[in-house]
């Protein structure tokens, strides 16, 4: 004679299973990993909701482009910093890996480079820094933060390449003058 399982009891089994799934670590002595929600970074600085202007080979950087990481948390934390950019374009941030004390900042300067070859257009760019720890006992869950920033690549600059030849086909000597209008002048 087959006995027929109610719902009600298949659900408190489940749950009695899982219940035993947390539990049974603990009972052999040994302790689930653990999870600790702190504080964690924040960012400042000139580059956020800048709008670079920048030619094709060309770059910008100097004491005026940077990002400042703080540590917001109660323990100190280990800082990578990663960047999200377009074909032919570069950042270089004056640290990318480091640590910060409780209550600590650094400063990061920046540095946009765009190749000669990047695609003239407009483009969204990004920084962030991101927690990290090296030991491995339980989860540390700290935020990060990132900031961004608008790129437009300009293009100032092209090639010309004449060969001027005569009505019968031949290579005639020639002067070439280009010239730049601007503002109808």
């Amino acid at each position: 004679m087959r006995k027929i399982i109610s719902p009600i009891l298949t659900r408190r089994m489940l749950c009695a299973f899982v219940l035993a799934l947390v539990f049974l670590p603990m009972t052999n002595g040994l302790a689930p990993l653990t999870a600790q929600a702190q504080g964690g970074l924040a960012m400042s600085g000139s580059f956020y909701k800048q709008v670079f202007m920048i030619p094709q080979g060309s770059s910008v950087n100097g004491p005026s482009v940077d990002v400042v990481v703080f540590n917001t948390g109660s323990d100190s934390l280990n800082v990578k910093m990663a960047t999200r950019v377009p074909f032919g374009v570069t950042i270089s941030l004056s640290d990318t890996d480091f640590s910060l004390a409780s209550g600590g900042r650094q400063q990061v300067m920046v540095r946009v480079e765009v190749a000669k070859d990047a695609i003239p257009g407009e483009y969204d760019l990004g920084i962030s820094a991101e927690p990290y720890s090296e030991t491995s006992s339980g989860i540390r869950l700290a935020n990060a933060a990132q900031q961004t920033a608008k790129l437009v690549i300009t293009s100032e600059s092209c090639g010309v390449s004449i060969q001027a030849t005569s009505p019968d086909g031949n290579p005639v000597l020639s002067t070439v003058r280009l010239y730049c209008i601007v503002g109808g002048e």
